[in-house]
């Protein structure tokens, strides 16, 4: 979604190297590119600007090529290519990413924070009527560092503004956030579904290796039934009282706006790990295991199924800062299986948790 009164200020990188980027990534970037836009663009004082001005978007975000210090096989070449994938920084621009700016010369300040890069300066910008300038931070050969920033050329068309366009132009930045948001939260939701699944497995999987006595028959015997995990999963997305912007996928998506969330890690490790994290917390406590539970069933197997007092005591000296107390162990040995859940054998190593695969949909 485009409005023609807004001046955009880069070329889409798509063009490009869009073969290039990350496919998830580079989608999900658009999206928190769109809600930041519109946050910033709220911050303007409308009603104190002159007519005469033009609304400019600056980029959120610039792509560079990875380092496998820091990304892992992310960065790795590909099959008959020269060149590494790219994966973007995010860039903060002192103003924000929407400014209000009239006729004439403006230096816009900004930093760039990510993928083991830190650079920051200012970009000198002019515009004027029926004009196109092409600005470089200078007149010299830009620099590796400085290149990160001028590899989207800075395009600015002049255009005269009345009040009630601005408001339009406020308005479309505004429509293409909520969209962008809620797209944002359907690929999230699929995400977190398939890692209910599989820390509901998880979780089977580690009982039944430590604490269950079943019999072949029985092994992998499910804790919880599909509509319970579906129904934890319309909580988690839509918030418990059917209130999309207090549930955790929500909040998950605030914090990835944030310009320093992705200055370490890369999206889709971040949001993966995050998600699978917080489904297995989910699954835990559904089920009433501790969320140490996971160490007190290896101490136990370990103890080869010793009694309670001297598994708590083999436990507080490997692990003496958590504090195990009788109930928690007992709740840790004896969660409940839903009786709804129906026995299943399962494929355990087909649903080995890989971040890096690309059979669930971040990939």
């Amino acid at each position: 979604m485009t409005d023609t009164d807004i001046t955009t200020v880069h070329r889409d990188f798509i063009a490009e190297d869009g073969d290039r980027a990350h496919r998830w990534i580079r989608r999900i970037t658009s999206y928190i590119e769109a809600i930041v836009q519109s946050r910033d663009a709220q911050m303007i004082p409308t009603q104190t600007l002159a007519s005469d001005i033009s609304l400019v978007s600056l980029p959120v975000w610039l792509w560079v090529e990875a380092d496998p210090k820091i990304v892992g096989r992310k960065a790795t070449f590909r099959p008959g290519e020269t060149n590494r994938p790219l994966l973007p920084i995010r860039v903060q621009w002192h103003g924000g990413t929407v400014q209000a700016l009239g006729e004439g010369v403006h230096d816009l300040r900004w930093t760039v924070e990510g993928m083991g890069r830190s650079v920051d300066g200012t970009t000198l910008l002019t515009t004027g009527p029926e004009t196109f300038e092409n600005q470089l931070l200078s007149d010299k050969t830009p620099s590796e560092d400085q290149r990160l920033i001028t590899r989207l050329p800075f395009t600015f068309k002049r255009q005269i503004m009345t009040p009630d366009r601005i408001a339009g132009s406020m308005l479309a930045l505004e429509k293409m956030a909520q969209q962008s948001w809620w797209e944002f939260l359907t690929a999230l939701e699929r995400t977190l579904r398939e890692c209910l699944e599989r820390q509901h497995v998880s979780l089977m999987r580690d009982i039944d290796k430590t604490v269950t006595k079943l019999g072949p028959q029985d092994f992998g015997q499910a804790l919880l039934d599909s509509e319970t995990l579906d129904v934890m999963a319309t909580e988690m997305t839509l918030g418990g009282e059917g209130e999309p912007g207090q549930s955790y996928l929500s909040e998950l998506i605030d914090k990835c706006c944030n310009p320093q969330r992705f200055v370490r890690v890369d999206p889709q490790r971040y949001l993966y790990v995050e998600i699978s994290r917080k489904a297995g917390s989910a699954v835990q406590q559904r089920v009433g295991d501790p969320a140490i539970g996971r160490k007190i069933r290896k101490v136990y197997a370990d103890s080869g199924g010793a009694d309670p007092e001297k598994v708590i005591a083999l436990y507080r000296e490997e692990y003496p800062k958590d504090g195990l107390s009788y109930k928690r162990l007992t709740d840790a040995l004896n969660v409940i299986r839903d009786p709804m859940a129906a026995a299943a054998r399962v494929d355990f190593q087909s649903l080995d948790i890989d971040y890096n695969g690309h059979s669930w949909y971040l990939a």
